[in-house]
């Protein structure tokens, strides 16, 4: 099989947002200059991040899915009790 002419790069493939779902992603335009919007999801925590630069979009929620990761999940131990 001949190998691609070029490599598409897809950022959200890429550690540490490869364990994320992208559940929004839209291009918008603000006086005629073209934004991108994306909003990402894992185990009930949504992150987001949006501007005209859609390398600084990817680089901002790859920052909040870091300090995400690093934060244990919250539960509510009442939840899990029989009763």
């Amino acid at each position: 099989m001949a190998k691609a002419k070029y490599e598409m790069f897809l950022p959200w493939t890429e550690p540490p947002l490869d364990e994320w779902s992208i559940v929004g992603m839209n291009h918008y335009y603000v006086q005629g200059g073209k934004c991108l919007f994306v909003a990402m999801a894992k185990d009930g925590i949504c992150i987001k991040a949006e501007g005209p630069s859609p390398e600084l979009v990817f680089i901002s929620l790859r920052q909040q899915a870091k300090k995400m990761s690093n934060k244990p999940l919250k539960t509510n131990p009442d939840k899990h009790r029989a009763g």
